[in-house]
């Protein structure tokens, strides 16, 4: 039996990935942040080797994205607007994301909950027609699931 079923090496390897990516985009994206999370998503260390040093852009691990900024446009157009920027960025640097939440925070009343934005946003649908209308549509369809838990 593995240590944890490999979770230290799941921690270790997810600790250096996050830490990786969120200093990437700081440097590479000029936002106000209110909030930056990056986890790998395979939380199933048994599938990592012990000890094994992981390249950042390994195909086997996959990420995922939270980012919560401040901004004084809080429109579905300006949430489609950064995450495209994102989603570039992390394709050119050959970064494996297929989450993204994106959240755009009202800049004018930080203490304010208003906010808007798409939750575990499948990175596939980033090229979508319309990607405005479909991140509405997505995060309608995220509430109404959510709502029933």
């Amino acid at each position: 039996m593995d240590v944890l079923e490999g979770y230290n090496t799941w921690a270790r390897v997810n600790d250096e990935y996050s830490k990786y990516v969120e200093n990437l985009i700081k440097s590479k994206l000029k936002y106000d942040y209110n909030m930056l999370n990056v986890d790998v998503i395979d939380k199933d260390g048994s599938k990592l080797e012990l000890d094994k040093k992981y390249d950042m852009h390994d195909k086997a691990i996959r990420g995922s994205i939270t980012l919560y900024i401040y901004s004084d446009q809080c429109t579905w157009k300006n949430v489609a607007k950064v995450t495209k920027e994102l989603d570039k960025m992390l394709t050119d640097e050959n970064l494996n994301i297929d989450k993204y939440t994106v959240v755009l925070d009202n800049k004018e009343d930080k203490s304010s909950s208003q906010s808007i934005g798409v939750y575990d946003f499948d990175r596939k649908l980033v090229n979508s027609d319309n990607l405005p209308k479909v991140m509405e549509d997505y995060y309608n369809q995220w509430e109404k699931e959510n709502d029933k838990k």
